[in-house]
């Protein structure tokens, strides 16, 4: 029997020149589901909750482990999401599990869209002409319910690559970037019967992909999902419910060795929408990472040039108890670009290689995201919602 770990791009090919400038198009891409996925799934660290200050240092302490966070700011009328900026930075939940050896082949791609079943939580990546997205909600048992729909408007989606290798060594100046983003939109609605008992947090790898081989190539088109959610609901039969979108002007990932960024511009203000009961200050906070890649590999250990897009929400309603005074809502967004070449595995697997491999030695790129957007508001803009 033979054990086979991950390898840079680089140590495949060692002299080339990845030149690719061509459309993708969403109807051929099938979905590939990944149901051994190592540490798809863990529980986020607990954030402070006492003022901004401290849930912001929480998260900066957490991103600075490598690991994609939620801050929650409950004592302000504010709920910030915080992702990290490291890649394939996933814990388990539970002990790692190998792939079964019945069958010994992934299920067969698929046409259709694939549900994930993750514990309390399932989500779905999803594709349409023009779009391109990720459902998850948590499941309707006990006393809380949660959806959120993150989508990609498209026109054209395409990948720019000119990626040149000599001597095992990327060359300066490479690029790989994707157009024909036109905005990102979000749509949240959560509920707890309960109150704060019912709340829930999950940080997830999605282990389904979106894949398409280039013809006459070695490599594939690679879309991936990640997400985190965390609830802050207070009171029983508490509700918030939220939706936005955001124009995007302009590539993502990397262009001539730089990092490259869209302009953001509001298409409908998630201000506007907030909504909801509450006996107490509530909110939701979630972020999703949306990763294009061309390469080679398997779905745990995929190697070649990647362009990412990360976006945070996070949104607040204030209580009910307030409202003959006056009602404060709050809204943060964080958008963020990563890009380079590398393999993205999850650290789970990293770790289980390791101790598969003892005598080989594992480096995995590390990465900084590039952020292009900070926005946070709260309304009214009156003491009373800014104490």
């Amino acid at each position: 029997m033979a054990t086979l770990g991950p390898v840079e791009f680089t140590e495949v090919f060692r002299d080339a020149h990845l030149t690719l400038d061509q459309d993708i198009d969403s109807g051929a891409l099938h979905y590939l589901e990944i149901p051994d996925l190592p540490g798809a799934v863990t529980v986020p660290a607990d954030a402070s909750t006492d003022v901004a200050t401290e849930a912001e240092k929480d998260a900066a302490k957490d991103a600075a482990q490598g690991a994609p966070t939620i801050a929650r700011m409950i004592g302000q009328t504010s709920v910030r999401a915080a992702h990290s900026g490291r890649v394939g930075t996933v814990v388990a939940r539970g002990p790692v599990r190998r792939a079964t050896a019945a069958g010994g082949t992934l299920p067969p791609a698929r046409s259709s869209s694939v549900t994930a079943d993750l514990g309390e939580w399932k989500a779905q990546p999803y594709r349409s002409p023009g779009a391109f997205g990720l459902k998850f909600d948590h499941k309707a048992a006990a006393g809380l319910k949660v959806f959120v729909d993150f989508s990609l408007k498209t026109e054209k989606l395409h990948v720019r690559s000119d990626v040149p290798i000599s001597g095992g060594r990327v060359a300066d100046g490479a690029t790989f970037a994707v157009e024909g983003i036109k905005s990102v939109a979000i749509s949240i609605a959560a509920g707890a019967a309960n109150g704060v008992i019912d709340n829930s947090k999950i940080r997830a790898e999605v282990p389904v992909q979106m894949t398409l081989p280039i013809a006459g190539t070695p490599f594939a088109f690679n879309i991936s999902w990640k997400f985190s959610v965390a609830t802050a609901l207070g009171g029983n039969n508490t509700t918030v419910t939220a939706g936005g979108e955001w124009g995007l002007d302009g590539a993502i990932g990397m262009v001539n060795g730089s990092i490259v960024t869209p302009k953001l511009s509001v298409i409908k203000s998630i201000m506007d929408s907030i909504t909801g009961i509450s006996v107490g200050v509530s909110g939701i906070a979630s972020a999703v990472e949306f990763k294009v890649q061309v390469g080679v590999g398997v779905p745990a250990a995929f190697a070649g040039p990647y362009a990412k897009l990360v976006m945070d929400f996070g949104v607040t309603n204030g209580s009910a108890l307030g409202a003959p005074l006056t009602r404060c809502v709050g809204a943060t967004l964080d958008g963020k670009v990563g890009g380079g070449v590398g393999v993205s595995v999850s650290a789970v697997a990293m770790a289980a290689l390791k101790k598969l491999l003892p005598t080989m030695k594992f480096q995995v790129q590390q990465e900084s995201l590039t952020p292009f957007v900070h926005k946070q508001q709260t309304l009214p803009d009156v003491p009373l919602c800014k104490s």
